[in-house]
């Protein structure tokens, strides 16, 4: 009888294959919730390009975001063990069509908090085009210098370094009193340095120092203009 049991319960664990199958299906899952994320980032730029609109949605495509996961587990009953699951195919389409329907209901600040996620995972170009959107739509809600410095910010990364200083310089032009348009400011000074337009450059660098004299900026602005100065170019302001 002993043997039996124990014949028997060494049966009912998962053999190689099986634990080969849980660990591919755990690693599918797992690519499945970051294209998830993603997709997410990709919508909430679409949305604020578009307005709240929502997309028509499918009846049977809300159902998949809600529905609950099975949790994961190391044991396999013995009925199952030799039963091969394969990964079940998604629909990006549904995922789509679910997320639009719930985000096209979002207010002001969810919005522009959406479009910051967007910029920070890394969608600059349509998370640029969003930021943009939504100051037109709403120019005094409080996150809008934020949103739209974040914007300049994540151009001059990527190298798109005109429209980050024509942005920056929105910044600095719209919301002068944020306590992002002196750093706007520096910034713009730094891609027009990169682009070696330094008549420009130095004109930003002055205007950050006589209109935020106090600022981190200006401070960082006086050592670039004595930079100059040790370069032989523009003579540093006090």
């Amino acid at each position: 009888m002993g043997a039996w049991l124990a014949s028997g319960c060494a049966t009912a664990r998962p053999d190689a294959e099986t634990r080969a199958q849980i660990q591919a299906m755990s690693t599918r899952q797992a690519e499945l919730e970051r294209r998830l994320e993603s997709l997410e980032g990709r919508i909430d730029a679409l949305l604020a390009l578009s307005g709240p609109r929502a997309a028509p949605v499918a009846s049977a495509a809300t159902a998949r975001p809600s529905e609950p996961r099975a949790e994961k587990s190391a044991y396999v009953p013995q009925h199952l063990a030799q039963v091969k699951v394969e990964p079940e195919a998604v629909d990006d389409d549904e995922f789509l069509s679910a997320i639009i329907a719930k985000k096209a209901k979002q207010s002001p600040e969810q919005q522009f908090q959406a479009v910051a996620k967007s910029i920070a995972l890394g969608d600059t170009a349509r998370g640029s085009d969003a930021a943009l959107a939504l100051c037109d739509r709403y120019p005094t809600h409080p996150r809008a210098a934020e949103v739209l410095y974040a914007s300049g910010l994540a151009l001059k990364k990527s190298g798109e370094l005109k429209l980050a200083i024509w942005t920056f310089e929105r910044v600095a032009n719209h919301y002068p009193l944020s306590k992002q348009a002196p750093e706007a400011m520096l910034s713009a000074a730094q891609c027009e340095l990169a682009l070696e337009r330094m008549a420009d450059a130095r004109a930003l660098l002055t205007q950050v120092i006589k209109r935020y004299p106090t600022s981190p900026a200006a401070r960082q602005a006086r050592g670039e203009l004595t930079q100059f100065a040790d370069d032989g170019g523009a003579s540093a302001v006090q």
